[in-house]
């Protein structure tokens, strides 16, 4: 019996064919989940960007409310002062002031 190679060779050149598919497969996969992060990273970018708009209109509502909250504060000191000043004019003078009769 003679020793033939051909059954052997054949053997190895499927196996070789087969990891050439193989590594065709995991290629075009890796480069899927390459163009899958690229595209979920200028996603995050998009977001981030706008993450930073929503801290600017936040800061910016709450330096309106702040401005809006010291207005009125300050709206209602002026008010009671101006209470309190008439009421210590009216205390310290010697009559109320009125009106003169109305002359006909």
């Amino acid at each position: 019996m003679a020793f033939n190679p051909i059954p052997g060779l054949w053997k190895i050149a499927q196996r070789v064919d087969r990891a050439f598919e193989v590594q065709e497969k995991h290629g075009k996969a890796l480069e899927r989940l390459t163009d899958q992060i690229a595209e979920m990273q200028r996603r995050l970018d998009a977001l981030e960007l706008r993450e930073e708009v929503v801290i600017a209109k936040a800061q910016g509502a709450a330096a309106a409310a702040a401005t809006s909250a010291a207005a009125v504060s300050m709206a209602d000191l002026a008010r009671r002062l101006g209470a309190m000043e008439e009421r210590g004019r009216m205390a310290t003078s010697p009559q109320p002031q009125q009106l003169p009769p109305p002359q006909d």
